[in-house]
């Protein structure tokens, strides 16, 4: 049994003086960092002593035991100079004398033991104390929350309470910091109560833990409440809170308060620099704003002028701060004053040249990344794994831009390299690096590759489950998605947010892959995926995510192309926000689903909640416009787009001059057209469709040819819109002349529906010699809408000969449509009907 030691027992006994004289330098507690060169020689020095008085105190073994002021002294000397070795040393010298663990001396061993990182071993100690007081149970909290385990600390701490011991002022500050590492928040706030109610609140080191807990927890309204009591703050606060402002989403508030700053003179150190840079880069990446390119014009000029404070205040060779505004000024699109920021670092280390590697893909200049990837290695710095994420993401830029690297390598050539080197210099790759090769294989068209990535991985995450569904959307293979889909589920994992969004694309690409079957085959298409997309949205449901407005925005899409507008509807409802995202696919649903009044009805509520409409917004509604022929709603969008600043150019001139075509307005139509500087095609054609859709087939006509001498182009539209024109004239012999310049002279094969117009025109005028010439040159794969016009115009004629010919075609592409049937059935009645009126009259 260990015996408790008695000091009395060593009373005759003469120490070396040296241990001694370590308590006249035990109660120094200057941090060896941030001291001067004399300084930090001086704590080097002192460590050196330390190290021999341990060594006095091992070699006297055999003698009774120092007393116990001594062992304090040393003890308090390894905790200044966190230097476990000597603490374990001092442990052992203890357990050889038997020495009894308690008291004092048993706290002050477990203080110090946590304190120097051995927490096991504060925790044995800890245990054979028979008293346990505040210190030891807040030792053992504040180690364990320095090892990384803070859930483990906030379970001492309910041992604690059911011990009935009372926590002071540190324990709280390590709980409070415990709940901010795993976002416990209603622990987070129950100690806040329990703080309140001992009156410490006020105390500006717990005011300020709490600030970070509330901020760690995305809770930033509850970490301002706390920073606006404080009667007292210190530059932690301040951080503090512009880092809850940043952590919670919130940049603009967290730059009013860095601004609030300036104000009052605060100092600032290198943090509060990078939190504030942090929040630009957080401002700059807002993509669901509807001032996304206003917010990186504010972003980068607020960085800047904070990038010119850091060289000011001789911050700017600060690796973290340099780092931070190279991934700013990647997001801004500014590369030169990025490259400047890593010129002007202290050192050039890994993370610095990861840093400007990111900065170029972002800003896609991938040769350059490249570049910057081969000229670090030649300086001898190797990358880590984030670095090679970031070279394979160089790669995806290549591949995008067309571009080739040295010596003609292709951007899969050079992928396979770096996949080739990740695996020499790693033994095994991470979860970001096989799923960037994923991506990379997937983008280059090696889709085998990109599954030989995966498969080859002993544990798949959701990351990855991602990558390899995005991989099979990247190359149109939706049925592939969809199973990789149902094995993810299978596998035990749960989907996110990214795996639905993804399988919902996956949905469209089944639909799409539809659109140029028969109608029977489209239905059923419709049906088998509108079933998947239930099942996915059941899925989103159990997982959390169906009010997710990311997931519901897909999913509302998803439905729209599905025609179940009433699914979309209840989706919609049910989002916990709705951003202008959401809007525009709602929008888009009813514009798609042909119900132009719900869109405009839509349209009036979206004003009272979102008064300023984006770009997208602005042509959904035209469009609804131009469905339902709504001039009115027409002229005060057009106002409002260019209110907003849009610029009556491209595709919203086109919209515009389609709107105001559709809804009679050829005038407003000209005008808009007359405007444009340098008209595209697309907007002559709007307004050639225009002037076609109000019968005014001349004017059409002459639009055409003044498009010619303006850009002397056409499309397959110009012809469509001109034929659309002259069909609703009646105009046969300028509609055969505008098929056969098309083809003659700009070489532009007929589509399907220009046959199909053209055969209507055609037929209805009871031309069929020019109806055989145009069947004899028709496509072997024509459409059941031209044979349909055909037969038409037989039965409106009684052509029973060319008739039964589109009929026999007709049923061929689709026997179980009815209509040809019907036709058919009038046509040989008809037909039956004027052989006995014949027979009759003679």
């Amino acid at each position: 049994m260990i015996k408790r030691a008695s000091v009395e027992n060593c009373a005759g006994f003469r120490f070396p003086i040296a241990l001694l004289l370590l308590s006249k330098f035990a109660f120094h507690e200057a941090a060896f960092y941030g001291c001067s060169d004399e300084s930090k020689n001086e704590l080097a020095a002192e460590e050196r002593e330390l190290g021999r008085a341990i060594s006095r105190l091992e070699q006297s073994c055999s003698s009774p035991s120092p007393p116990s002021k001594v062992y304090f002294s040393l003890l308090k000397s390894c905790y200044k100079h966190r230097n476990l070795d000597y603490v374990r040393r001092i442990l052992s010298h203890l357990a050889s004398h038997k020495y009894l663990l308690s008291g004092l001396l048993g706290e002050n061993l477990v203080i110090t033991l946590a304190k120097c990182g051995d927490v096991e071993s504060a925790l044995h100690v800890f245990y054979q104390l028979q008293y346990r007081t505040t210190f030891s149970w807040t030792a053992i909290i504040s180690g364990l929350l320095d090892s990384g385990r803070s859930k483990d600390a906030l379970t001492m701490y309910l041992y604690m309470q059911q011990e009935g011991v009372e926590p002071d002022n540190y324990t709280f500050v390590s709980l409070l910091k415990a709940c901010g590492n795993i976002s416990n928040l209603d622990l987070g706030q129950a100690l806040h109560d329990n703080i309140q109610s001992r009156s410490l609140a006020c105390d500006v080191f717990i005011g300020t833990t709490l600030i970070s807990m509330y901020g760690k927890c995305g809770a930033s309204l509850e970490a301002e409440n706390v920073f606006l009591k404080l009667p007292a703050k210190n530059l932690v606060t301040w951080n503090s809170m512009l880092s809850a402002y940043v952590e919670g989403g919130q940049a603009e508030r967290a730059l009013h308060l860095y601004r609030q700053m300036l104000d009052e003179c605060m100092t600032r150190n290198p943090e509060t620099l990078l939190i504030a840079i942090q929040a630009c880069n957080l401002l700059a990446s807002k993509n669901d704003s509807e001032l996304h390119q206003e917010n990186k014009v504010i972003a980068l000029e607020i960085g800047h002028t904070l990038h010119s404070e850091a060289r000011r205040m001789n911050f700017i060779q600060d690796s973290h701060i340099g780092n931070t505004l190279l991934s700013l000024y990647g997001r801004c699109n500014s590369v030169t004053k990025g490259e400047n920021v890593f010129s002007c670092l202290s050192g050039y280390e890994v993370i610095s040249w990861t840093a400007l590697i990111s900065m170029y893909v972002e800003c896609s200049q991938g040769t350059k990344a490249l570049h910057a990837y081969t000229k670090m290695q030649m300086e001898g710095v190797s990358p880590n794994q984030q670095t090679v994420v970031s070279a394979l993401q160089a790669c995806c830029v290549l591949k995008h831009e067309g571009d080739i690297f040295e010596e003609q390598s292709s951007s899969l050539e050079i992928g396979r390299a770096l996949h080739e080197d990740a695996q020499r210099s790693f033994t095994d790759l991470d979860t970001f690096v096989c799923t960037t090769l994923i991506g990379l294989y997937a983008k280059c068209g090696e889709i085998l590759e990109a599954e030989n990535v995966f498969c080859v991985l002993a544990h798949h995450t959701v990351v990855q489950w991602n990558g390899m569904l995005s991989a099979y959307v990247e190359q149109g293979q939706g049925r592939k998605a969809l199973h990789c889909y149902r094995q993810l589920c299978d596998s035990g994992l749960h989907p996110d947010q990214g795996t639905f969004i993804i399988a919902l694309q996956a949905c469209n690409i089944l639909l799409e892959e539809m659109e140029d079957a028969s109608f029977i085959e489209q239905y059923g298409a419709k049906y088998n995926v509108h079933g998947v997309g239930q099942a996915l949205h059941a899925d989103a449901k159990k997982a959390g995510l169906a009010s997710d407005v990311v997931v519901g925005t897909g999913l509302i899409t998803m439905y729209s192309k599905c025609g179940t507008i009433r699914e979309a509807e209840t989706t919609f409802a049910g989002l916990s926000k709705h951003n202008m995202v959401a809007w525009n696919a709602m929008l888009s649903a009813y514009v798609n689903q042909g119900q132009g009044i719900k869109a405009l009805c839509l349209y009036i509520h979206l004003k009272r909640t979102l008064p300023l409409l984006n770009f997208v917004t602005i042509i959904c509604i035209l469009q609804a416009c131009s469905g339902v022929g709504s001039l009115e709603n027409c002229w005060q969008l057009h106002f409002a787009a260019l209110t907003a600043g849009h610029d009556a150019e491209g595709f919203l001139a086109s919209t515009l001059i389609h709107t105001y075509g559709n809804c009679g307005d050829t005038e407003d139509a000209l005008a808009v057209l007359s405007g444009l500087t340098r008209p595209i095609i697309a907007s002559w054609n709007s307004c050639i469709a225009g002037y076609g859709a109000v019968g005014n087939a001349l004017s059409s006509w002459h639009l055409f040819e003044e498009s010619q001498l303006t850009c002397n182009e056409a499309t397959h539209a110009t012809f469509t819109s001109l034929l659309a024109a002259c069909s609703h004239g009646g105009l046969v012999d300028e509609g055969i002349s505008v098929f056969k310049y098309m083809k003659e002279e700009f070489l532009l094969k007929p589509f399907t529906n220009q046959y199909v117009t053209l055969i209507d025109l055609i037929g209805r005028s009871g031309n069929f010699s020019m109806t055989e010439e145009v069947i004899y040159n028709v496509p072997d794969n024509c459409s059941l809408s031209f044979w349909m016009c055909l037969l038409s115009a037989c039965c409106l004629h009684g052509n029973s000969e060319l008739g039964e010919l589109a009929f026999n075609h007709a049923i061929n592409l689709q026997s179980e449509e009815p209509t040809p049937y019907v036709l058919m059935a009038n046509l040989c009645y008809r037909k039956m009907a004027f052989n006995e009126s014949h027979a009759a009259g003679h």
